[in-house]
C-alpha cells in the first residue's frame, strides 16, 4: 500500500504543479508545436484584418500564455501516463478538462481584445463549423479545403 500512496502522492503533485514564469513570446521555441501551428494559421486566416500593432501583440500574448500552459499540461499528462496505475482514466480526463479550460481563456482574451463589431468574425475563425459529413477521414480541418474554403493543404 505505501507504493501505491507514494505514486498516488506523484500523481496528485503532478497534476497540481503549476509553475508560473516569465515566458519571452517573441519566440515561439517555448510553444507546443501544435499551438504554434494553430497560430500561424489563425495569422494567415486574420492577415486582411486591419489590426493595430497593439492589438497584435495583445492576441500574440495570449496566445503564447495559452500555448506555454498546454505545453505544461502536456508534459505533465505524459508524466502521469508514463506512471499508469490506477485512476489514469480519471487523471486524464481531468487534464482534458484543463486543456479546454485553457483553450477557452485564450478564445476569451481574443474576444475581449478585439472590437465588438468583430466578434462574429472572430468567432468564426476561432470555431471553424464541423463539416455536416466527415469527409477523408479524420483530419485537421484547419488545412482541408472543404472545411475551410480556400485552405490551403
Amino acid at each position: 500500500m505505501k507504493g501505491w500512496v507514494t505514486a498516488a502522492s506523484l500523481v496528485v503533485g503532478v497534476l497540481t504543479a503549476h509553475a508560473q514564469q516569465e515566458v519571452d513570446c517573441d519566440s515561439m521555441q517555448v510553444w507546443s508545436p501544435k499551438e504554434a501551428n494553430w497560430w500561424r494559421s489563425f495569422e494567415q486566416q486574420t492577415q486582411p484584418w486591419d489590426w493595430t500593432p497593439a492589438l497584435r501583440s495583445a492576441l500574440r500574448e495570449a496566445a503564447c500564455s495559452c500555448a506555454v500552459e498546454l505545453n505544461d499540461l502536456s508534459d505533465r499528462m505524459a508524466q502521469v501516463e508514463a506512471l499508469g496505475g490506477p485512476g489514469l482514466a480519471d487523471s486524464l480526463a481531468r487534464f482534458r478538462k484543463e486543456q479546454e479550460r485553457i483553450q477557452q481563456a485564450r478564445d476569451a482574451a481574443f474576444m475581449a481584445a478585439v472590437p465588438m463589431a468583430w466578434w462574429p468574425e472572430m468567432q468564426a475563425v476561432l470555431h471553424p463549423p464541423r463539416p455536416a459529413v466527415l469527409h477523408f477521414g479524420v483530419h485537421d480541418r484547419m488545412k482541408c479545403n472543404v472545411c475551410v474554403p480556400g485552405a490551403a493543404e
